[in-house]
């Protein structure tokens, strides 16, 4: 029963996050069209990824660098609010794809806007949520460097 209840529960929170980023104004450092797919391709579903949502916040932040000012916002909000290993690992990952986007607003990024280092997740047993925790942490730690280098070899 408490895997359900965890499901559901990140399932409402999945859709209470796009119902308040689907209302959000377009401003400087917010699009609603990249924190939605940001939101839907860092659900807290640990079965799958979205995919496509993935591939639709590629496709902005390489084509404006408003809109990766936008990304970056959208998942600096969501990964210092997240407990969710599924979510965090999620986030890291999607930061990871959008360092390959070419992109000079990519390249200038330098060290991640938000700090996974002592992640831990908050929603199950620690004994059996260690590995997931210490690599989050790590796939952060190596994330972090590959953007500060990006800076450093231009």
């Amino acid at each position: 029963m408490g895997r359900l209840w965890k499901r559901a529960s990140g399932a409402l929170k999945d859709r209470n996050s796009i119902l308040a980023a689907s209302l959000a104004r377009k401003t400087a450092h917010r699009h609603p069209e990249v924190e939605l797919s940001v939101i839907k391709a860092t659900s807290h579903d640990d079965t799958k990824v979205d995919y496509d949502a993935a591939r639709v916040v590629f496709r902005l932040i390489c084509t404006s660098p408003v809109c990766f000012r936008a990304f970056l916002w959208a998942l600096s909000h969501r990964m210092e609010r997240t407990c969710s290993w599924a979510v965090a690992l999620k986030g890291v990952i999607l930061m990871h794809g959008a360092l390959g986007c070419d992109s000079k607003a990519v390249r200038t990024i330098g060290r991640l806007p938000f700090d996974l280092s002592s992640f831990s997740d908050g929603h199950g047993n620690p004994k059996k949520r260690w590995g997931f925790n210490d690599f989050v942490r790590a796939y952060y730690a190596f994330v972090d460097q590959k953007s500060a280098l990006m800076l450093i070899t231009l």
